[in-house]
């Protein structure tokens, strides 16, 4: 399964400290303002690029020079914490494997 950003939604950096902040009406969807982890900040990063859960993996696992199951392991809460909070959209994965 892959994950979209939902539209609205502003990574912002204050003092060091990462926030996501919701605008344009995403505040019907989640919190208007959730504080987040540098290690979050980055993740989010990459989903709202566009990469598949796949390339998000291989970013992560290259970036942090560690295992990519290390990382799906690690991408389990976030990705259950954002999708929960309405931060993160899962959709069908179309790719065939």
């Amino acid at each position: 399964m892959n994950y979209t950003t939902r539209s609205g939604i502003i990574l912002e950096e204050i003092c060091g400290e990462y926030a996501l902040i919701a605008v344009r009406g995403a505040w019907e969807h989640c919190k208007a303002i959730s504080r987040i982890n540098a290690q979050a900040a980055y993740l989010w990063q990459l989903f709202e690029k566009g990469l598949s859960l796949d390339q998000v993996v291989a970013e992560t696992a290259a970036h942090y020079n560690i295992s990519e199951e290390a990382v799906r392991q690690g991408l389990k809460p976030f990705l259950e914490t954002m999708t929960e909070a309405g931060y993160l959209i899962p959709e069908e994965d179309n790719q065939d494997r």
